[in-house]
């Protein structure tokens, strides 16, 4: 639990509200998808990506999941790798792997993932998604990549307010302690007095 001790100095007596800049919430999901259809050529790799706008500025991630449809059969199959990163396309070795050689299943079509990645927590949510698929020199045939799928779980940093919490009678010249508890907050916070809706007093504009 934080805490802030204030002496409350107004002429009369008033009732407080203190104002937070963090919202209540719970885990939440982002997801897109984009329909690309395309094949990859044998020795070659095409760069794909999904944006994730939705999520609001604030989110933190806490987890990235990304998921795909294809086409490849018979022994394409295990030529076809993929490699996936947050923000930038991830190339022959960035990022995280997707899936490796020799371990996607025939299919025609086909569907990889979901695959969970840890890699960008605490991260914003809302970014571009990059999928690297690659069709090594042995194969017969080339590959199909028809859509691409990411999903973010986030969070939003939370903070509530346990005393005063409303309607509280706090009297001048008096020290009260301001208390909160918070999950998933990084950074200070700005504490606020409020009267009849407008706000009084700041009382800490950088409290840790």
């Amino acid at each position: 639990m934080d805490r802030i001790q204030r002496t409350y100095s107004n002429n009369w007596i008033a009732v407080l509200i203190l104002f937070l800049i963090f919202e209540h919430t719970h885990a939440q999901t982002a997801s897109n998808s984009y329909t690309i259809i395309q094949e990859i050529p044998i020795g070659s790799s095409g760069s794909y990506y999904v944006p994730i706008t939705s999520a609001p500025s604030n989110a933190r991630i806490t987890n990235v999941e990304a998921k795909f449809d294809y086409i490849a059969y018979g022994v394409v199959q295990n030529h076809v790798s993929a490699r996936f990163n947050r923000g930038s396309d991830p190339g022959a070795s960035g990022g995280a792997t997707l899936v490796s050689l020799g371990n996607l299943p025939a299919g025609n079509p086909g569907t990889y993932g979901w695959v969970s990645f840890d890699n960008w927590n605490n991260q914003q949510a809302n970014s571009n998604y990059y999928f690297r698929f690659t069709l090594a020199s042995g194969s017969p045939y080339t590959a199909t990549i028809n859509i691409i799928y990411v999903r973010v779980t986030y969070t939003i940093p939370v903070l509530d307010v346990t005393y005063p919490n409303g309607g509280e009678t706090l009297y001048k010249g008096s020290d009260y302690n301001i208390t909160w508890n918070s999950s998933d907050v990084s950074g200070n916070v700005k504490v606020e007095v409020y009267k009849n809706g407008s706000m009084y007093q700041q009382l800490g504009a950088n409290v840790p």
